[in-house]
Parts: structure tokens; sequence; C-alpha cells
């Protein structure tokens, strides 16, 4: 089965929600967390050669000559590493095939994004779309539940394959 009909990407994108549906159909446990830290996103970062797992992050990406974030232009990417020596995190971009970098402080600026919701109107009586925000959502996969790290933070879920 494909990667787009797995994920069921539609010309809206990939919803969160479908992401880690697909993560679990291929044997996958995930970690969601919103309002992630750095704390957070480095702790996910560190396992050994026996637990293996990635890190996914949902931005906003660049699209404009300048690097500026567009709104629509959300996009996920695999956490390669977090640079604590120059506060800089660098992601595997499936948009361009390569990494892209950005400083901590840059990164914060775009670390959120939106899925779209179908919302029943009843002085319309019909559907719409509408967008709920994704604060800071980082997704953390393993092939195993407990190689999952283990956070304090209210705004987190676990999805067991």
């Amino acid at each position: 089965m494909g990667r787009i009909k797995l994920c069921k990407t539609t010309k809206n994108g990939t919803s969160v929600n479908y992401l880690i549906h697909a993560a679990n159909q291929l044997g996958l446990s995930v970690l969601a967390v919103q309002w992630s830290t750095l704390r957070h996103l480095q702790s996910a970062l560190k396992h050994n050669s026996g637990s293996p797992r990635a890190v996914i992050v949902d931005y906003l990406y660049d699209l404009k000559p300048n690097q500026t974030p567009v709104e629509d232009s959300g996009h996920y990417a695999a956490v390669a590493s977090f640079s604590a020596r120059n506060s800089r995190l660098i992601l595997f971009d499936s948009a361009s095939g390569g990494k892209k970098s950005y400083s901590w402080k840059k990164f914060l600026n775009r670390w959120f994004d939106y899925d779209y919701r179908r919302t029943w109107y009843l002085r319309k009586k019909g559907y719409r779309l509408s967008k709920k925000w994704h604060n800071r959502l980082m997704l953390v996969l393993a092939r195993q539940t407990k190689h999952l790290p283990r956070f304090r933070n209210p705004y987190t879920r676990v999805y067991p394959a």
C-alpha cells in the first residue's frame, strides 16, 4: 500500500490522526506531545541501539526565498539531531530531499500547524472546514511502547501499535 494512500493524504495534506494511524498500521507505537519543549525534544532523540525511535515535528515550511514561513505551508519532517553547541535543529526535509537547519529560536516561531476539521454549522445547515491548531507538536515513533520516552505533560498521549 502506498504511503499517500496509507496516510489518506488529500489536497489539504495529511492530518495528524491519519499519520498516527498509518504508523500504527506499520507496527509502530506513537507518542504524541503538544506544547513540546527543548527538553522533550532532546530526551526523545536520546536512545540506545536496542530501542531505536524516530522523532517527527509538524511546522510551517518556508516557501518564500527569504526563508519566512507561510501559514498554509504545514510540513512534517523527521528530526536528524539537535546541536546544543550552536543551538540548531537539523531536520530531514522530504520536500527537498536533503537536510534543513534552523536556529532553535527561529524554529520555535514556526513550530505550529493545523489540520482541517469538518464542523457542522446550524445556521447554514451544512459542514464547513475549520482549522484545528497544533502547537509544538512532536511525534515519537518506536517499535514497542516501552521504548517511547515518558513525559509529565498533560498534552501527551500514547497510541500503541
